[in-house]
C-alpha cells in the first residue's frame, strides 16, 4: 500500500519489474482509497477500496509499464495486489519501482 500524503486525481499507476529477472508476476489488481474511506487508519483491510480491475504485466519487459485508471479516481492510498492468478514462474512478485501519475 502506498500513502501519497494527500488526495490526488489518479490517472495511471506505473510499475517496473526487478531488472533482469523475469520470474515475477504476470499481472496485478489495482485499488484506490480516499482519505475519508480510510476510517480506521490502523486497519487498512476495513477501508473502502475501489477496485479498478486486473491488468496484465509483462515479466520479460525491463521498461516501466503504465496502467491507466479509466475512472481517474480521487485517492490518497493506492494498493497493488498480486494474487495467485497473477503468479509468475518464480512464485513471487518483484518490483523495482512504483509511480503514480495524477490528472491534475
Amino acid at each position: 500500500m502506498l500513502d501519497m500524503g494527500k488526495e490526488i486525481t489518479v490517472a495511471s499507476v506505473e510499475l517496473t519489474r526487478r531488472q533482469g529477472d523475469a520470474r515475477g508476476q504476470k499481472g496485478q489488481k489495482i485499488y484506490t482509497c480516499t482519505e475519508a474511506g480510510a476510517a480506521d487508519p490502523g486497519n487498512p483491510n476495513s477501508w473502502s477500496w475501489m477496485d479498478h480491475g486486473s491488468f496484465a504485466f509483462d515479466p520479460n519487459n525491463n521498461v516501466p509499464q503504465s496502467f491507466g485508471l479509466s475512472t481517474t479516481p480521487r485517492a490518497r492510498y493506492i494498493k497493488v495486489y498480486f494474487g495467485t492468478e497473477h503468479k509468475g514462474t518464480g512464485g513471487q512478485a518483484m518490483l523495482a519501482d512504483l509511480n503514480v501519475y495524477g490528472a491534475e
